[in-house]
């Protein structure tokens, strides 16, 4: 999986299993987590 945001780099998960995302910012946080669950907001 690779997982991109506007203002960072790319992550890329090449192993399976649980991963764990720290951000210092709540914005970039619910960000990331409303386009898990397909609410992107723009």
């Amino acid at each position: 999986m690779i997982l991109t945001y506007a203002t960072h780099k790319k992550w890329i998960f090449k192993d399976p299993g649980i991963k764990v995302i720290g951000l210092q910012s709540s914005i970039a946080y619910r960000d990331i987590i409303q386009g898990f669950q397909g609410k992107i907001s723009c």
